[in-house]
């Protein structure tokens, strides 16, 4: 899957595709798409389409119908608001929270940010444990 990371204004995210446990290649997992930074994981394919919503352009619904794994952490630049998203497009607003660590390392990220470290500290923590995360 991934790590994705948010914290203090920086959002970070690793950059390593898996396929049927496999490495696949690498690919950037975060974006700035208008006011908006976003941080992505799960399934590749349906990135496009997610941004294209997050753009507020037309998009095809239909792909996150299908059993996928997909999670996302959406910051407005302007505001500082986060809000994460699931597979059914319904935004979830955080309140209040230090940090957001979202994909397969994020049990990981979110122990190294309590104990200090930095996001993209926090990746390179995850990927030495979770073999879905590299530190790229």
């Amino acid at each position: 899957m991934t790590t994705i990371v948010y914290k203090d204004g920086v959002l970070a995210g690793d950059r390593l595709i898996t396929f049927q446990d496999q490495v696949f290649g690498e690919s950037s997992k975060v974006f700035l798409i208008k006011d908006y930074a976003v941080g992505l994981a799960g399934s590749l394919a349906v990135f496009p389409d997610f941004l294209k919503f997050i753009a507020g352009e037309d998009f095809n619904k239909a792909v996150f119908e299908k059993e996928i794994s997909f999670d996302a952490v959406v910051i407005n630049r302007k505001t500082k608001e986060i809000v994460t998203y699931a597979k059914n497009l319904i935004p979830e607003k955080i309140e209040k929270a230090d940090f957001v660590a979202l994909g397969s390392g994020s049990g990981i990220a979110k122990g190294a940010l309590l104990m200090g470290a930095s996001p993209s500290e926090a990746i390179k923590i995850a990927a030495k444990i979770d073999l879905f995360t590299n530190d790229n």
